[in-house]
This record gives structure tokens, C-alpha cells and sequence, in this order.
């Protein structure tokens, strides 16, 4: 995959330096609480960690979207992981996304198989460089995991079926709710991650 997007935001020292050693620890609690063994927690423009488990090799990069806070807003219907992450997905056959909270206590878990060119289109938010790409995964394809108790666990997430009966409409959203236009962020899909 060799995505056309040469813009994207500038980079972010401080909000670096504050989330990406979080975020790697957040990220090496749960992959241990798996089983796997770490191999490597270093920046090197690679994989954010390297680990094993029953003779496999797993690559995982960590990135914490900063505006997220509590429960994660219906409106946002979908996770957006910056496109220039698709150079992880030409150096490692199998990768996963860690998309953490700002307080770490909840993540977003996407396969880097789910970014595929059809998901990545231009974003729209006030921290986002005008024709910046994100691969766009609906939160209803991805896996959303907690950390409670000093223990992370899979969040069980709503069917339609369910915020249908909640809200009383087909698609779970609140009939006094406008659509958003092409225009209108519905985030600001700013993270911190690893690769600058």
C-alpha cells in the first residue's frame, strides 16, 4: 500500500512527550496480560512493540487520541488512525493498532488488515491539515478493550437492534440530532503517536 498523503499535521513534541511512554505502558500491560513476552519498546519509526507468544511475532503501535475523554461519543462513528501509518503496514505482514483514551483506560484495538486504500480519505476537524488522510474504521468493526481493576477486558459495544430500542430510530442515532456535512468535524482525529 503506498498512500498518496504527503500532509499531515505538524508534529507535536509536548504532546508527545506527555502520552507515548504512557501509552507504550498501557499498551505492554495488556499484551502481557495475553501472554505475550516483549521483545522491544523502542522508537525507531517501527513498530511502537515487539512481542511473542506461542512462537508468533507480534507488532503493536500505540497512539492515545488526545481529545477522547469518558465514554466514547456516539457520534463518532468511526476511528481514524492517520494514513502515513501505512508505512508500519509495509514493513510488518501483520500489525496491530492500539487507539487509547486520554486517561489509557479504554482502547480501540484495530488489525492493520482493516486499513485497507478504500478506508483512507481526507479528514475534517480544527486540528487537522486540510487534505490530510485517515484510513476511516467504524467503531462497530473494531474492538473496543478496559482497563478496570487492574485488568483489561473486552466492552461488550450496543447492536443497532439495541440503540435502536434505546433511542427509537432505525440507525441508533437521536432524531434531534442534524447530520454532519461534509464540512463539520465529528473529531478532531488528532493523536499522539510514536512516528512524528
Amino acid at each position: 500500500m503506498e498512500p498518496t498523503d504527503k500532509v499531515h499535521s505538524k508534529f507535536n513534541k509536548e504532546r508527545y512527550d506527555e502520552f507515548d511512554g504512557k501509552a507504550k505502558n498501557a499498551l505492554v500491560s495488556y499484551l502481557e496480560q495475553q501472554g505475550h513476552a516483549i521483545k522491544r519498546v523502542k522508537e525507531n519509526y517501527l513498530a511502537d512493540v515487539v512481542s511473542t507468544k506461542d512462537g508468533e511475532t507480534f507488532y503493536s503501535e500505540a497512539e492515545v487520541k488526545t481529545p477522547w475523554e469518558k465514554e466514547w461519543p456516539t457520534e463518532w462513528e468511526e476511528l481514524r488512525i492517520p494514513g502515513r501509518k501505512a508505512r508500519l503496514l509495509q514493513k510488518h505482514a501483520t500489525i496491530t493498532f492500539y487507539v487509547f483514551r486520554n486517561d489509557l483506560k479504554e482502547c480501540w484495538v484495530v488489525r492493520g488488515d482493516q486499513l485497507t486504500l478504500d478506508t483512507l480519505k481526507e479528514a475534517y476537524g480544527p486540528k487537522i491539515t486540510k487534505g490530510e488522510l485517515f484510513f476511516h474504521i467504524p467503531v462497530n468493526e473494531a474492538k473496543l478493550i478496559r482497563y478496570d481493576e487492574n485488568v483489561w477486558a473486552e466492552v461488550v459495544q450496543e447492536s443497532a437492534a439495541t440503540k435502536k430500542a434505546t433511542t427509537g430510530t432505525k440507525d441508533g442515532k437521536a432524531k434531534a440530532v442534524p447530520k454532519r456535512t461534509k464540512d463539520q468535524s465529528t473529531d478532531d482525529s488528532s493523536g499522539t503517536s510514536g512516528d512524528g
